[in-house]
């Protein structure tokens, strides 16, 4: 009977645990915004962007490879022939929870030049941030200088978002919160890399020219 008893409490534990993982629907729980990819939206004005942009308040984050790219900056010597293969390693991939259904995808890589306003203002929004940035409704860019000590260089890092959810928000609000992410990502790479004079604005970047500036 004693055994009976401790193998009843077992499975009763196990049972808990999952349900405390799953949920009583059996669905899976997720990460609360502020904590995804390194709690690069932990300040409430990213956490209610990513929110908005994608219409849910859980995530998963599962599919990013931040550091794997963080590494790949580090190494960053002018050779974007061998920087290319940070086109398909996102820094951050979020997904929703349940679906895995793809939300947004962030990367970040080694750039040459910087990309202006040019002919671009009939498309995109560009924001004070940065060198260059610049947004639409489901996508985002962004440029900055990185002055690292250890090791010793100067490079220009581009930053890029890609939406991928369909969310029943103005496109205005969409353009602002993909920036707001971005930025938010991007000074989250320039902390973790040592960036010296980044130029990264602090909280919500300012619209200057453009669609909706």
């Amino acid at each position: 009977m004693k055994r009976t008893a401790k193998i009843a409490v077992v499975m009763a534990a196990l049972t808990a645990a999952v349900s405390a993982c799953s949920g009583e629907s059996g669905e899976t729980t997720g990460l609360p915004s502020n904590t995804v990819c390194g709690s690069f939206a932990k300040e409430p004005t990213v956490a209610a962007a990513l929110e908005e942009a994608s219409g849910i308040d859980t995530f998963s984050d599962e599919g990013s490879q931040s550091e794997e790219t963080l590494s790949a900056l580090r190494e960053a010597d002018g050779d974007l022939g061998k920087d290319e293969s940070l086109l398909g390693m996102p820094f951050c991939k979020i997904e929703s929870p349940n679906s895995k259904e793809n939300i947004f995808s962030i990367n970040f890589r080694e750039a040459l030049t910087v990309l202006g306003a040019t002919d671009k203002e009939e498309q995109f929004t560009f924001f004070k941030t940065g060198k260059s940035a610049f947004s639409s409704d489901s996508a985002a860019f962004i440029y900055f200088q990185c002055r690292m000590t250890d090791p010793a260089k100067s490079f220009i890092i581009n930053g890029s978002l890609e939406r991928e959810s369909l969310v029943d928000v103005p496109k205005k609000n969409l353009s602002r919160d993909l920036m707001i992410l971005l930025n938010a990502a991007a000074s989250k790479v320039a902390t973790e890399l040592g960036c010296k004079d980044s130029g990264l604005t602090t909280g919500t970047p300012v619209a200057t020219s453009g669609v909706y500036a």
